[in-house]
Formats: structure tokens, sequence, C-alpha cells
């Protein structure tokens, strides 16, 4: 896993931190300290556990920490928890960036401290820069539609493929979403405001919808009124994106995840849910 300066990320034997992640090994030089598996947390969003193969621990992010080691990320744990989850964004090329549930933050690479502590990795960006790049140098699996473009705003772009149903056999379509975050509770965003887009095949008649489900924080995920906040389903507007549906949710102990759906409607069924375009996990 290089970092910007072209380095391969380790897990050091420190004996003052063991396992502390560092962008510090020629590409020549890798070993079981260079190599990390990147474990499914959920197959259905782009969040990923780092398991070092070398400390056979997860990589955790030191939210206790404090000062310029504040957020550093460390293989030391056994199970997977808040500090151990990482949601991976997809920035074209086999490049991606690390954003920590343990605090929300970008993964960095210190390519500015000196000595031991040069190029620390650490959770604590608030946007994607050079030094939050990295680079996909094995078959590690990784998805996301989803792109972050500041700490409280995400942009969808979700597909469906092969939509079936009577009247709308073989029906593609596309979803376009801005989300605004803001509110916290429990490490949670609270409120969103957005718009949305839906362009599909058939352009304004039978064809695709899209449904947002904004889920509560803590709930059962069983999709029904009480446990989701929903918003949609919301049609093709004329497949050019040319207008757009607004809308907002809130939930004062906040929320956990968006669940995208997509559904055929035709002369019979206003809106028959078929599947899901994506769960994007905040």
């Amino acid at each position: 896993m290089p970092a910007a300066n072209g380095q391969l990320v380790s897990a050091e034997s420190r004996i003052d931190a063991p396992g502390v992640l560092r962008a510090r090994t020629g590409s020549s030089s890798s070993g079981p300290w260079e190599q990390f598996r990147f474990d499914v947390v959920d197959a259905n969003c782009s969040v990923y556990a780092l398991w070092s193969i070398d400390k056979q621990r997860y990589v955790s992010v030191e939210a206790s920490w404090r000062g310029g080691t504040s957020g550093a990320l460390r293989a030391r744990a056994t199970g997977i928890g808040e500090w151990e989850k990482f949601t991976l964004h997809d920035l074209g090329g086999d490049d991606f960036a690390l954003r920590s549930w343990a605090n929300g933050r970008y993964v960095t690479a210190e390519l500015s401290y000196p000595s031991d502590r040069y190029a620390l990795m650490r959770a604590r960006a608030t946007s994607i820069g050079p030094w939050e790049r990295f680079h996909k140098n094995t078959a590690s699996q990784f998805t996301s539609y989803c792109q972050e473009t500041d700490p409280d705003t995400t942009y969808c772009q979700v597909r469906t493929n092969g939509a079936s149903g009577t009247g709308a056999t073989g029906t593609t379509g596309t979803t376009f979403v801005w989300l605004d975050w803001s509110g916290r509770s429990s490490g949670r965003w609270t409120s969103v405001s957005g718009s949305a887009c839906v362009t599909d095949t058939w352009a304004n008649g039978r064809g695709v919808k899209a449904q947002l489900d904004f889920h509560k924080a803590g709930a059962d995920t069983t999709v029904n009124n009480t446990n989701y906040v929903i918003r949609g389903p919301y049609k093709d507007t004329g497949g050019s994106c040319s207008s757009w549906y607004t809308f907002t949710a809130s939930k004062s102990g906040g929320i956990d995840f968006v669940d995208i759906e997509w559904g055929d409607t035709w002369s019979n069924c206003s809106y028959c849910s078929m599947g899901r375009y994506k769960l994007t996990v905040l």
C-alpha cells in the first residue's frame, strides 16, 4: 500500500508503540510488515478493517492519543470495533483514501515529521490531498460509489443493472444524490438535506424509481417506518437531470447509514421495490 512518498506502509515493531503504521519502506523491500488484508465489514458497503499479516492484529485508530500522535494507526486489536473500521473512497487509477469511523477524519501520511516519526499514519485530515492518497498494489477488493468533497457533504452516483418487472424488463438507470449533513450525536450525523435525480432508459415512462432510506442509529435493520426515515421514491425527471427532487431528514439520536434502493414502475405498480443500489455508511 504505497503512500504519497512512494514508500510502502509498514506496521512497525517499536517498543514504545508496537504496531504503529508508517509509510517508510521501499517497494523492493516488501515483507510481512508491509502486508495488509482488507476485510469486508459489511458486504453491501465500502467499509473495511485492515488486518496486519505480521502483527496478526487489526489496525486501530488511537483516538484517545493527544498531540502529534492523535489518531495514529496501530495494528493492535484482536476484534473489530468503531476504531478499526474505515470507509474506502475510490479516487480512480487504483488510488484511494481511507476515512476512519473513530473520528471521521481521513488517514494522512505525515511526510513533514522528522526522524522516527517520519510518515506516521494518522487519521486527522478533513479533506483529501496528496498526503491522503494511497495506491492499491494488491488484489484487495474495495468499491465505493460515494465521494466526499468535504467532511459534511457526500455525493453518490449509483446504478441499476437490468431492473425487471412487468412492462419494464431490461430497464437500467442511474441515481445521482447530493447529501449535506449537519449535527452530531454520539459520532453520528443527525440531520441531512439534499437532492436527487433519477435517469433511466425509459425516460419518464415505465422504468426506474429510487428510494432513500435513512436508517436510525441503533435501530433494527428491518426496513420499515419505525427503523427508517424514508424519502422517495423518486422517478426519472427527463433523462438529463435537468430537474432535481429536494428532501430533508433528521433523527435526534443520529443516522447510521443511507440505503438507496431502486424499484420499477408501470401501470399496475407505482413503486415495486426490486433491490438495493448501495448502502452508504456514514
